[in-house]
């Protein structure tokens, strides 16, 4: 079994695109003929909504086997890969393809975030 989080807008299906961003997280267990098991909806409870902690502290810990996103900073995707979970992005807009897509091996590992060039960074002050 296979534990995807994908953030997503509101209550909807649709992909939200800056991951930290995200209201909601789809948590999907899949088998590996990509049938879905289980489906729940989490909150996200960081800072950004005036919760505690990163976002990536959160979807850690729903210990998800991979994220699909569609860009994230460099040092989140780190943060993701030092705990052995995948960062993967492609070309799906809702959870439905985003999990057609995993299990088909469509989705590629995100190394760097393709729509914040240089320049970008989050200062985040404790």
């Amino acid at each position: 079994m296979t534990k995807l989080v994908i953030p997503i807008v509101g209550n909807s299906d649709n992909i939200e695109g800056h991951f930290g961003r995200a209201q909601n997280y789809a948590i999907v267990d899949i088998d590996e003929k990509g049938n879905i098991l289980k489906k729940e909806m989490a909150s996200n409870t960081s800072e950004h909504f005036g919760g505690v902690g990163l976002p990536p502290d959160i979807m850690l810990s729903f210990n998800p086997d991979a994220i699909v996103v569609y860009g994230m900073g460099p040092r989140a995707i780190q943060r993701f890969v030092e705990k052995g979970v995948s960062v993967l992005t492609g070309n799906v807009s809702t959870v439905q393809e985003a999990v057609e897509a995993f299990v088909r091996g469509k989705l590629v590992p995100l190394t760097r975030d393709p729509y914040h060039g240089e320049g970008h960074e989050h200062h985040h002050h404790h």
